[in-house]
């Protein structure tokens, strides 16, 4: 499918601006809620607990994920 993305500012993933029969407004999450500024608050908090919860398993035993979660 040929479609324009957006790329999120606080987890890096795509989405499309818009698809058939779907508004940009339930491809985003963001536009999805009715107050932007609450969106961002929440991406925010659980950017940071999954910053925290990779701390946990900072370990030469396991496998360093923390560049694939938030930006």
């Amino acid at each position: 499918m040929d479609c324009e993305f957006v790329k999120d500012k606080t987890f890096g993933f795509e989405v499309p601006k818009e698809l058939p029969g779907l508004s940009e407004q339930i491809c985003n999450p963001r536009k999805s809620w009715k107050c932007p500024t609450s969106y961002d608050n929440q991406a925010k908090r659980l950017a940071s607990m999954f910053k925290e919860n990779y701390e946990i398993y900072k370990d030469p035993n396991f496998t360093d994920y923390s560049s694939f979660g938030p930006l």
